[in-house]
């Protein structure tokens, strides 16, 4: 994976679900690659804190922040 790959969705709003059955709205900040995997650094769309999260529990909506 290369950096371009990698920060092509910095920006984007996605729908981000906890594992408990609550989804957000969230805006992707910033991205990595860990062993292989790519994490989204994310903050919600309405509230405040930031997450590293797996790339695979990020659903992407379309929209720019």
């Amino acid at each position: 994976m290369t950096t371009l790959e990698l920060i092509k969705n910095i920006g984007k709003i996605a729908e981000w679900g906890d594992g408990s059955g609550l989804s957000y709205e969230v805006s992707i900040t910033d991205s990595r690659l860990r062993w292989g995997s790519v994490d989204y650094l994310v903050t919600p769309v309405a509230g405040s804190g930031s997450r590293w999260v797996s790339g695979d529990s990020v659903k992407l909506t379309g929209g720019k922040s």
